[in-house]
């Protein structure tokens, strides 16, 4: 960098460090400058463009360009229609038919209620049921602050009477109130609590299995056991078991930020980490997935006493260096991007990056990102065509994936300083 060069930089450099000075309190310029700002030299010989780092392969692009929610936070398939749902946070659920130039949503129900996950029976067309969990009073904790509950539809489109409301299920609430909702293939429902807790499991629940709180619930609401408006299957893990509750599938959650069932029968799960790390996870049956004794992988508080069962690792984790609020996806199966086929698509809600994971053989075989985006992901959707959209909590719209347009030839990114132009001798 010649001197005239240095000269003209240093006005942008100051302002980028917050060391300009107003122009009162500048020094009186002297009658001779040693150098003649009026007069200022192009610079062309620098040789930095584009980044050292490959282009994300692929971007995003409205799905639905004419719909848009207000805080959407969960979303799922209305079964025997080509309908989707949506939840808002404030309560108020939709539905939408799933082609590119829709452009309205009905009212399904308001609720008026902080809402976080919705699912609809896999016999919706025929008994109008859909499930709904919700807080009752956000901020507060409280014995029975959180509930699922299902309700009633009726029409096309469908819509419900808030009055249609039967409790299912109610826990404590807390800082971590998990929420997700979905149908599994053996049409049970399957339901996320988080720990309860804002801090690092100050109710010491993520070992408890004596309560519901940070664990993955699985429930028969086409049945009911006695004082029960649902029944819990005899295969569940703890059934019969001294001091457990017999809803958890899994345990030793923190707070499991949306899970899914892939074609293969698999549950797939992204779990918000406290400190340092956001997990990945195949969930299965009694599984312990450590948390608060471990953080991923990763010791936490080993001081704590432990559940049953050996800790389950994560299949990948992010530390907060790349990602801050994980937000678990689906896995792929549309024909659309065949470089998806099999591969579980996640992202990070305050970062925005959309990443991909293979897992083949029993360990993961491909692991990288997509794309770096501007969306609030809190959430993902798949239709029927195998198709996954994210949902963006921010903006309110859905979003599909997209290969991402070609980049234009420039010149290689410059290795050494020499390379730069930006010195005119890297020896001095």
């Amino acid at each position: 960098m010649t001197a005239k060069q240095f000269a003209c930089v240093v006005p942008f450099l100051l302002l980028a460090t917050g060391a300009a000075l107003s122009a009162d309190k500048l020094p009186a310029a002297k009658s001779a400058a040693p150098f003649n700002l009026e007069k200022r030299e192009l610079w062309t010989t620098n040789n930095i463009h584009g980044s050292p780092d490959p282009a994300d392969p692929f971007t995003t692009q409205d799905a639905f360009p004419k719909l848009k929610f207000f805080e959407p936070l969960s979303a799922g398939l209305v079964p025997g229609t080509k309908r989707m749902g949506i939840a808002t946070r404030p309560g108020k659920i939709y539905t939408f038919d799933v082609r590119p130039d829709v452009d309205k949503s009905e009212l399904l129900v308001d609720i008026g209620k902080t809402t976080y996950g919705v699912a609809f029976h896999p016999q919706f067309a025929e008994n109008g049921y859909f499930y709904v969990m919700y807080i009752l009073e956000p901020g507060k904790t409280e014995e029975k602050g959180s509930r699922v509950s299902r309700f009633q539809a009726t029409g096309n489109p469908p819509t419900a009477d808030p009055k249609s409301e039967t409790i299912i299920l109610e826990w404590p609430s807390g800082g971590h109130n998990g929420g997700c909702l979905r149908f599994g293939p053996d049409g049970y429902l399957y339901l996320a609590t988080g720990d309860g807790s804002g801090i690092a499991d100050g109710n010491i629940t993520g070992q408890d299995i004596s309560d519901l709180l940070g664990s993955i619930l699985r429930f028969d609401v086409d049945h009911a056991d006695a004082g029960r408006n649902y029944a819990i299957p005899k295969d569940n893990p703890f059934v019969g078991q001294k001091d457990a509750r017999g809803e958890i599938w899994s345990f030793g959650h923190r707070q499991v930020w949306k899970f899914s069932f892939d074609a293969q029968k698999r549950l797939w799960a992204g779990e918000v980490g406290q400190d340092l790390w956001e997990m990945i996870y195949l969930v299965t049956r009694g599984g312990n997935y450590g948390w608060s004794v471990m953080e991923g992988k990763h010791s936490f508080r080993p001081e704590r006493k432990k559940g049953p069962g050996e800790f389950v690792p994560p299949l990948v984790e992010h530390p907060h260096s790349d990602f801050r609020s994980v937000t678990g996806g689906y896995v792929w199966t549309s024909k659309r991007l065949p470089e998806l086929q099999g591969a579980y698509v996640y992202g990070d809600y305050d970062t925005g990056k959309l990443w991909a994971l293979k897992y083949e053989g029993g360990k993961v075989t491909k692991n990288w990102q997509l794309a770096d985006t501007q969306i609030r992901i809190v959430e993902f959707a798949q239709d029927n065509a195998g198709e996954v959209y994210l949902v963006d909590f921010a903006g309110g719209g859905l979003h599909k994936i997209v290969p991402a347009p070609p980049q234009v030839a420039t010149k290689p990114f410059p290795r050494k300083l020499s390379e730069t132009g930006l010195f005119a001798s890297t020896k001095d």
